[in-house]
């Protein structure tokens, strides 16, 4: 198992998937829920394919690169969304960017945020986990 590799594959899985939801959460003025359980089984995939093999270290780091992952994304989308006020005059002198980022992190979570967050988690543990190798290779063989 080559833990490294799967930490850079992991790594950028994760750095897609943060532009991805910050870009549509951007554009799109909303957010899509579903993004981050697509989130973690990428992470997931990225993982477990490039460490070659799975595992619980695979699992806590895919679990740890999806959940910096979607906050990530939401925080970029949020600063995007601050720096685009800016450029249009719609924030007051001297506001505290801190406590906007703050308030829109945490201002309008619900339950359904965590189900999707947890889904997310759940899916890149159970993904990364698994041995992928060990399921390709029993895919190919042929029964007796």
């Amino acid at each position: 198992m080559n833990l490294a590799k799967g930490m850079v594959a992991g790594l950028i899985a994760a750095i897609i998937g943060s532009l991805l939801w910050a870009a549509i959460a951007f554009y799109a003025n909303f957010e899509i829920g579903y993004l981050a359980w697509g989130i973690g089984l990428g992470v997931g995939f990225a993982v477990a394919f490039a460490s070659t093999g799975g595992g619980p270290v695979a699992g806590v780091m895919a679990v740890v690169l999806t959940t910096l992952s979607i906050l990530g994304g939401k925080y970029l989308s949020i600063q995007w969304s601050i720096a685009d006020a800016i450029k249009k005059g719609e924030l007051p002198a001297g506001f505290d960017r801190a406590d906007i980022t703050w308030d829109a992190m945490t201002g309008n979570l619900g339950a359904i945020d965590f189900i999707f967050f947890g889904l997310g988690v759940y899916t890149a543990w159970q993904v990364a986990y698994s041995d992928p190798v060990k399921h390709q290779q029993a895919a190919t063989e042929e029964p007796e």
